[in-house]
């Protein structure tokens, strides 16, 4: 006959290797070996560059909360990031951030949050009025690249007066009504 066998949580961690993983997500987090998985996308020098690199992203909708959380995998260092909006049931079917314990949060801190759980040095610039003639000059202080992506229907107009933006402004990316436009 068998003995009893204990199927309680604590058990199962105790007796496999998940208690040495749990251990391990104790151990200091470190940038090198975090992003030490694109070494052969990226070289060694070219992994420091991005981290030392700073990005602008005025949206964290669709668009820019997916630019967002990818370029924070990438280990680029330091972000600028702009919305006015939270996060709605509606933004269900295409936001990276949208998600229920999201609900009524706004857009710019559950994407920061997001990326500081990818990256816990990041240095995280949070514009929650959006990108507006005040702080324009701000928001573009010390970017090495930016990307702009916000609804650029009237109804929606997400960025300052003095920045012209059309449907036509810069290189689309769906749904045809965002603008988007990364430069580095």
């Amino acid at each position: 006959m068998l003995p009893p066998v204990d199927l309680s949580v604590t058990a199962i961690i105790q007796n496999t290797n998940l208690k040495s993983k749990a251990t391990s997500m104790n151990s200091p987090w470190d940038y090198n070996t975090a992003f030490s998985r694109n070494i052969g996308w990226v070289t060694e020098q070219e992994q420091q560059a991005l981290k030392a690199k700073r990005v602008a992203i005025a949206g964290m909708g669709g668009v820019g909360g997916s630019h967002l959380l990818t370029l924070a995998r990438l280990g680029i260092g330091a972000f600028n990031i702009a919305d006015f909006d939270n996060f709605e049931v509606c933004n269900f079917n295409r936001q990276r951030g949208a998600t229920v314990s999201h609900l009524g949060k706004a857009k710019v801190d559950a994407l920061a949050d997001m990326a500081l759980d990818i990256n816990p040095e990041l240095d995280i610039k949070r514009y929650p009025e959006g990108v507006t003639d005040a702080n324009l000059q701000n928001f573009l202080q010390g970017l090495t690249c930016m990307s702009m992506a916000w609804i650029s229907s009237p109804s929606k107009r997400a960025g300052p007066s003095s920045l012209p933006v059309t449907n036509s402004a810069f290189p689309q990316s769906p749904p045809r009504r965002w603008a988007w436009a990364l430069r580095c």
